[in-house]
């Protein structure tokens, strides 16, 4: 092994050289991605200016740079890598196609999405006769033909999905569009490459269509035998303790494998590798959102290191400065209208007929529709690899690929985004309007059961929405979907199975009355914490109650983490603390199986602290009782209060002889009340300051196994039951006393203390 230290170069090996590509191209194409985020531009942007700055267009011109850094001779096992890489990217693309979507969408998606390949497709028609006269391919023009329709008919389905994710527009209509006609999209370009490349590799048509014909039966074999199969291991490796963990270890051999297999297979038989592994992609289960996990486990050095290098590669073949007359940059001008017209026109005039869109919302489509990325360096280099695209027309097309996806945030900024403010403000609600944020629907179900507990009794129509949290970041697994809920909820199929869950947990639930309503909203975002106060702010939700679901093991002491814990993680709650004006509830469950349907036994906690009346709001609601039918005595849905306080005489409304009131005055009410939570309560409620959080990172908030509600009061100091029931004046508040009673003195009051109280 040579060594610098005894004066060898240090770049002499391939070995050491190809590391020391690797670094560069990693380090310009994250620092290029940071800045380009600033602009709102996709991380793939900056990962194909990386390539063509390391290739013969700009860096190629500095003496001795590609002798020295990518000579010729390291290109070998530089390609080895890239196309490795590759590979394992198309399954990552086919493991990221939810075939439901597509299919819930063949019908008027289906033909905006077919529109919008089939006259970009037609226009290459024209523009191919152009080029090949001035740079003629010697695959032929009818090959030449194939593979230019395919190149503008492509729409890069990752990047249009970031940029909707940018912009927060996954669940208007345009998103909900958009997403889906990219989706056919991407499926059919894909079938559409593997024959155009078949026809190309076959050299001859008797022999092409053994190939098609090869490979159409090789993907009934992946899907009839080979996924059943699949299936079934999935099913047995995943009934451990954790089945939403990691993918078992054999899980992953087995999936892998085949991936590979399948690659190898379709480039031996003339197609080429990365449909192989498309192909597994597609076809792995989703069971619990299996394809997510796997995703999960290889993303991250896909991402970060061979998908930069892959670009960088398609970087290196390409050279800018070879267009370099009029005639060169003429045909980039109209391959560049060319891709964008068809798109554009036939993705919006179709929407605008099809989908009954306006024709601003059509453009917006439109315009979406022509992002390109990896997916069209991935076809152009196929291209170059068969021989059917020449250096200089790869250029040209590689030009096309960045203006126009670079082109898509300004021109949706112009036409549809800029006019979005314009809008009006939606209604606020009658009655009391109760805004819920979750990451998983069966938390919406157990949420709502926890609200109509809390407000079983109200006098005033309730209405909860349900806000679906989805945080993305650039890691593909975080915006792509899984069994439970994912941003393809957008989807109108996805949408629709959420407000059925909802719908009918409160149609069966007989806690809930029947003036309670719900709604739900997809909310998928690239800053939850910010994004989240603007949203609750336009909404004008009387409160936002935020679920936060904590493992808890009987016994345990201090083993999982404090709320303040998670605040410093994920600050959502803290942000909607600090800026949100709106009356907040934090909901704390250690279980997500504590069954909330029936509440009888409450404890409350109350320090005598102004900022507290939200608390006793829904308390005193939670007390009361509605007007029973004639001939009927009203029973009391809360049989059991317990008060936890510091002070004495407090203003507790709603209290008689069928409620068993329990008051315990001591100087520390958090850690008497986490001692009395072990005698068998349902729920503890609580209020608190935004400024003060003691409570959240109490004891009884990390050990207590009970549901733990804590209340904080609008910034305003205004009420959080609307107007027309306002239970708590301003000056109900806890009267405070100088003694102090030790925790196990306990005292039952009796009915004309109740009274007097």
């Amino acid at each position: 092994m040579l060594s610098i230290l005894g004066g060898s170069d240090p770049l002499s090996t391939s070995f050491s050289l190809f590391l020391v590509q690797v670094i560069i191209v990693v380090v310009i194409s994250r620092a290029l991605s940071i800045l380009l985020k600033r602009i709102k531009q996709p991380a793939v942007i900056a990962e194909v200016i990386t390539g063509i700055l390391l290739g013969p267009s700009v860096f190629g011109h500095i003496p001795n740079f590609t002798s020295k850094i990518f000579p010729t001779k390291s290109l070998d096992i530089f390609n080895v890598v890239v196309n490795f890489g590759l590979v394992l990217f198309m399954f990552v693309i086919g493991l990221e196609i939810d075939l439901k979507l597509v299919k819930n969408n063949m019908g008027k998606a289906f033909v905006v999405s077919l529109s919008a390949i089939v006259l970009p497709f037609v226009l290459g028609i024209g523009v191919s006769k152009i080029i090949y006269d001035i740079y003629p391919s010697p695959a032929g023009f009818g090959n030449f033909l194939l593979f230019v329709g395919v190149a503008l008919s492509i729409t890069a389905f990752p990047v249009l999905a970031r940029i909707l994710s940018e912009f927060k527009l996954f669940d208007t209509r345009v998103g909900s569009v958009a997403i889906s006609c990219a989706a056919v999209d991407d499926v059919v370009a894909w079938c559409l490459l593997a024959l155009v490349v078949a026809i190309v590799q076959a050299g001859s048509g008797l022999i092409a269509l053994y190939t098609i014909l090869v490979l159409i039966g090789f993907i009934i074999f992946m899907i009839v035998l080979v996924r059943p199969l699949l299936v079934a291991l999935a099913k047995y490796t995943q009934n451990g303790p954790n089945p939403d963990g990691p993918p078992p270890f054999i899980l992953m051999t087995v999936i892998l494998i085949s991936m590979l297999a399948a690659a190898w297979f379709t480039e031996v038989i003339g197609v080429h590798s990365i449909f192989g592994a498309f192909i597994t992609g597609v076809i792995t289960p989703r069971i619990r959102g299996l394809n997510a996990r796997i995703l999960e486990r290889i993303e991250d050095v896909i991402v970060i290191v061979l998908v930069p290098l892959y670009f960088t590669y398609s970087g290196l073949r390409t050279d800018l400065s070879t267009l370099n007359n009029g005639t060169a940059w003429g045909l980039a001008i109209l391959v560049v209208a060319a891709a964008a017209i068809g798109k554009i026109t036939a993705a919006s005039i179709c929407s605008k007929l099809i989908m009954k869109m306006t024709w601003r919302e059509s453009l917006a489509v439109g315009i979406l529709m022509n992002t390109k990325g990896l997916v069209e360096l991935i076809v152009l280099n196929v291209g170059l690899d068969t021989g059917v695209l020449s250096t200089q027309v790869f250029s040209i097309f590689v030009l096309m690929a960045i203006i126009n996806t670079v082109s898509t945030t300004p021109l949706l900024w112009l036409v549809y985004l800029r006019h979005l403010g314009t809008k009006i403000k939606t209604k606020k609600e009658k009655g009391l309007s109760i805004g819920i944020t979750v990451k998983d629907p069966r938390n919406a179900v157990r949420m709502v059961q926890i609200m109509g507990s809390l407000f079983e009794q109200s006098t005033f129509p309730v209405h909860v929405r349900a806000i679906f949290l989805q945080e993305i970041s650039d890691r593909p697994s975080s915006y792509f979907f899984s069994e439970y809920y994912s941003m393809w909820s957008s989807a109108p199929a996805r949408r629709k199975s959420h407000k059925k869950t909802l719908a009918n947990t409160v149609k069966q639930d007989d806690s809930i009355p029947s003036d309670f309503t719900v709604s739900s909203r997809i909310f998928v975002t690239s800053n939850t914490s910010v994004d989240i106060v603007d949203y609750v702010k336009n909404k004008s939700f009387n409160m936002v109650a935020v679920a936060l679901v904590f493992p808890y093991k009987e016994g345990s002491k201090s083993e999982w983490k404090s709320l303040s814990e998670f605040f410093s993680t994920t600050d959502m709650e803290q942000t909607l603390l600090d800026r949100s004006d709106t009356g907040i509830a934090i909901v704390v469950r250690k279980s997500a199986n504590v069954d909330m349907d029936k509440i009888e036994r409450v404890l409350y906690i109350c320090n005598g602290d102004e900022h507290e009346s939200a608390a006793l709001e829904v308390l005193n609601t939670m007390l009361s009782h509605k007007t029973p039918l004639e001939g009927q005595e009203y029973e009391r849905k809360v049989k059991t209060l317990t008060l936890v306080t510091s002070q004495a005489n407090l203003p507790i409304k709603g209290i008689d002889s069928q409620l068993e009131f329990t008051q315990i005055v001591n100087a520390d009410p958090l850690q008497a009340a986490f001692e009395e939570s072990k005698r068998g309560y349902d729920i503890i409620i609580a209020g608190s300051s935004r400024s003060d959080l003691q409570i959240l990172q109490s004891e009884i908030i990390q050990n207590s196994p009970i549901p733990v509600v804590v209340l904080f009061s609008p910034k305003n100091g205004g009420t959080v039951l609307p107007s027309l029931q306002i239970v708590v004046q301003n000056n109900s508040t806890c009267t405070s006393v100088r003694e102090s009673i030790d925790i196990d003195d306990r005292k039952s009051v009796s009915k004309d203390n109740q009274r007097k109280a």
